[in-house]
C-alpha cells in the first residue's frame, strides 16, 4: 500500500497534499495500472469496528426491513 502522507503534516489542508510530489506520483501510478478498485471492504470493517457509527447502522438496518 502506497501513502499520499500525512494531512496533518499539510495543515489538514487536502488540496496542498494532493499538489504534492509524492501524492502526484501515487495517483500516476494508479492511473498507469488502471485501478478502479473502490475498497468497499474497507468501509465495511470501518463501519463494523466504529461503536460511533452503530446508532447510524441501526438505523439504516430498520429501514431496509
Amino acid at each position: 500500500m502506497r501513502s499520499f502522507g500525512n494531512v496533518r503534516d499539510y495543515g489538514y489542508h487536502i488540496p496542498k497534499l494532493l499538489e504534492s510530489d509524492r501524492a502526484k506520483a501515487v495517483i500516476n501510478s494508479i492511473k498507469d495500472s488502471q485501478c478502479f478498485c473502490t475498497h468497499e471492504c474497507y468501509f465495511m470493517t470501518n463501519i463494523l469496528f466504529n461503536p460511533r457509527l452503530y446508532p447510524a447502522l441501526a438505523r439504516e438496518y430498520l429501514q431496509i426491513k
